[in-house]
C-alpha cells in the first residue's frame, strides 16, 4: 500500500484508500497528500518484442512453470532494486 505522510489530511486519504470512494468535498490538502503519495511511484515501460525474445530465448517448447519463471525473471530484471510495490508497469 502507498505510504501516506501524516502531515496531510491523513485520515481522509486513508479513508479514500480503504473505501475507494472520494470524499464529498475534496480539499487542497487532500489533493496535495494524494499527489505526494503518487509521486513516489515509478513507471516502467515493457516492450512486447523484448519480452517475447526474453521468454522464448532458445525457441524450444516450455512448460507453463518455465514460462512463468522467465516472465518473473524479466520483470525482476526491469525493476532492478526498486521496491516492487512502488513500480507500475506500462505495456
Amino acid at each position: 500500500m502507498l505510504e501516506i505522510e501524516k502531515s496531510h489530511t491523513y485520515a481522509d486519504l486513508e479513508d479514500f484508500l480503504i473505501s475507494r470512494t472520494l470524499p464529498v468535498e475534496i480539499s487542497r490538502e487532500f489533493i496535495k497528500a494524494l499527489l505526494n503519495s503518487l509521486s513516489k511511484l515509478s513507471q516502467i515501460s515493457i516492450n512486447y518484442e523484448e519480452l517475447y525474445q526474453f521468454i522464448k530465448r532458445d525457441g524450444l517448447p516450455m512448460t507453463a512453470a518455465e514460462i512463468e519463471k522467465r516472465f518473473h525473471d524479466y520483470i525482476k530484471s526491469q525493476i532492478g532494486d526498486q521496491e516492487i510495490e512502488m513500480v507500475r508497469i506500462v505495456l
